[in-house]
């Protein structure tokens, strides 16, 4: 019988959670068998590569399998031989130069993260919050800031009409956070509470 979409998400999901709690952030759910399947040793090293520099998990993975041994630098330098082209970065008003990520947004990404998972090393929090796979959140984190520092986010039109956005938006996460048994379980490991409730 074919296994649900459902359930072999909760699968990998349980998965990744076997995976050493730094390296967990930088799996997609799509890479986790792949990852789990390698050793200790080169667990670490796809760690030591994804901190290091911007890479495609998926080469690193083929490399590692090719060349168990490999370290590090022979992933970055295989790498990079390949010529990979990555997506332009998320870009945002008020930096000096478009196309370029907000320094500053990363860094308070990065403490936003390690406080979530405080066994994370700066460096790897840094990298994970640079990574495309946080670029939506950035965005939206960079989006609360302009409103806050903004001369019209002090107006009761845009603060009633934004605290009716959170409402809806926190709403819908509430809902997410409830159908998924893992999820509220990542949420209480990492220190946070939460409870089911209604939000309005």
């Amino acid at each position: 019988m074919p296994i649900s979409y459902d359930e072999r998400r909760k699968r990998r999901e349980e998965l990744r959670k076997s995976l050493p709690p730094a390296l967990q952030p930088h799996i997609a759910l799509r890479n986790v068998e792949a990852v789990s399947c390698l050793s200790p040793k080169a667990q670490e090293v796809l760690l030591d590569a994804l901190t290091i520099g911007r890479i495609r998990i998926s080469i690193a993975l083929d490399y590692l399998n090719e060349h168990p041994q490999a370290t590090s630098e022979e992933i970055l330098q295989a790498h990079s031989s390949l010529d990979v082209e990555f997506p332009m970065p998320p870009t945002y008003p008020g930096t000096l130069n478009e196309g370029v990520v907000d320094p500053d947004a990363v860094r308070q990404m990065a403490a936003l993260i390690q406080s979530c998972f405080a066994d994370m090393p700066r460096v790897s929090a840094e990298a994970l919050a640079a990574s495309d796979t946080m670029s939506d959140l950035i965005a939206v984190q960079a989006a609360h800031q302009r409103l806050f520092q903004s001369p019209h986010g002090k107006t009761d039109f845009i603060m009633i009409a934004f605290y009716k956005l959170l409402q809806k938006d926190l709403s819908r996460l509430n809902q997410i956070i409830s159908d998924n048994v893992s999820l509220q379980q990542s949420i209480l490991s990492s220190g946070m509470e939460w409870t089911k409730q209604s939000i309005p």
